[in-house]
């Protein structure tokens, strides 16, 4: 039987091992969750972060918890990341029992119910044997878009008293935080993001702030937005894009998309992904639908309340 040695991740020295070790495993499962030996340096010390290591010392898994609380309990986002020669072992059972502990103890110091959440794709059997057999349950299903950027690309249009430009920076990322809850706020599992979370990422090495685009109404308000993104260095995403309710219907989503879009391509991009709700009340899947993305594959979240100890 193979044996593997759970324990705190506090070294930053071991941060390129860790990143190789989710560059494997996200090779194989494609969910779009990679992280560099600098973002993981940055974890050492997290209590939300756990390191499995096998027999000769090397680490063979990886869990870390995203905790926010959405809804009034305190919720863990769950990465897992099993190195792929090992996975007809426990170990992802492991990874799933030590986030089920972690967040009970959460929830018990912060006195409300707890739960874990994970990700699975619907053609890659693995993720989704191993939560169901723990006890998850799938609920809610998410699109995987993409586009190729060719010539093909529609001219946006803005309609008349609008403007569409680059978002301000750190001068407007008030502006923009508030713009994105109002307009989220709605919408299935939202959680606000805060002007620190916002400020962190306009600060971020790889920010682009050529593919940050906001529309203006007429009477100076921010309306609508889309975030734009560069993964792996050739790979364009759309992050966020979302319209204020009041101003729906009126094409701005669409006028911020295909402006992107063509920012992406004019700088070498070759395509286009992002990811999106496939029951969102707004309409969105059609809207890309429109803008000639088509389905990828189909992610699947799954949720697993948990009780108190």
């Amino acid at each position: 039987m193979t044996l593997f040695t759970a324990r705190p991740y506090d070294d930053p020295a071991e941060a390129a091992a860790l990143a190789a070790l989710v560059a494997a495993c996200e090779a194989v499962d494609q969910l779009d969750q990679g992280s560099t030996a600098d973002d993981l340096a940055e974890l050492a010390g997290d209590l939300d972060v756990h390191v499995w290591d096998d027999a000769q010392g090397q680490p063979a898994g990886f869990g870390q918890l995203f905790v926010d609380e959405p809804d009034g309990v305190v919720e863990g986002r769950l990465r897992i990341h099993v190195r792929p020669d090992v996975r007809e072992t426990p170990l992802g059972d492991a990874i799933i029992a030590w986030g089920a502990a972690r967040m009970r103890e959460l929830g018990h110091e912060r006195g409300r119910p707890a739960r874990l959440r994970s990700l699975g794709r619907d053609d890659i059997p693995y993720r989704l044997e191993l939560l169901q057999r723990n006890g998850f349950t799938p609920q809610r299903m998410f699109l995987r878009m993409v586009r190729q950027l060719g010539s093909d690309l529609p001219v946006p249009s803005v309609p008349a008293g609008y403007t569409l430009r680059l978002l301000g920076g750190e001068r407007e990322a008030a502006a923009w935080t508030a713009l994105f809850n109002q307009t989220f706020r709605e919408h299935w599992n939202h959680f606000d993001y805060t002007l620190d979370d916002v400020r962190e990422w306009l600060a971020a090495p790889d920010y682009r702030p050529d593919l940050n685009l906001v529309i203006e109404a007429p009477g100076g308000e921010l309306c609508a937005f889309c975030w734009g993104t560069v993964r792996e260095g050739a790979e364009g995403w759309i992050d966020e894009l979302g319209t204020l309710p009041a101003y729906r219907r009126r094409g701005l989503g669409r006028a911020l998309l295909l402006a992107n879009l063509a920012r992406m391509r004019d700088t070498g991009l070759a395509i286009a992904k992002l990811g999106v709700d496939g029951e969102s009340a707004s309409q969105a899947p059609q809207l890309y639908h429109a803008a000639g993305f088509t389905v990828a594959y189909q992610m699947v979240t799954l949720v697993k309340p948990l009780a108190h100890s």
